[in-house]
């Protein structure tokens, strides 16, 4: 069973409405079983063809490396925090609420 979020989610990307969406951290949440890959391997096939999907996160599932047109491995060099300075809003963690137009969810 779907949970809202990801009804949401899928609402949004066949909304049509989108060029972009980034779906932060959804790799880990996949790992958390907070949602099967196939639900969103049914999604993504599903996208319009305009919208480019950008999925964020760790242990990325096998099934969607070799689906993907693109992926990438990043490694930190520098961070801010090795400095001293904490994390910010919008930056290392979400802002209050939600902003729907710039479909940070």
């Amino acid at each position: 069973m779907l949970k809202g979020w990801f009804i949401e989610v899928s609402e949004i990307i066949l909304s049509g409405k989108y060029d972009v969406l980034v779906l932060d951290e959804a790799h880990i949440a996949n790992y958390y079983r907070l949602f099967g890959v196939e639900e969103l391997m049914d999604l993504l096939k599903g996208k319009p063809e305009g919208l480019e999907v950008i999925i964020t996160g760790r242990y990325a599932p096998d099934q969607l490396i070799e689906f993907a047109d693109l992926v990438t491995e990043m490694k930190e060099i520098n961070h801010y925090y090795t400095k001293g300075i904490q994390a910010r809003i919008g930056i290392k963690y979400p802002f209050e609420g939600r902003v729907r137009e710039g479909l940070y969810l």
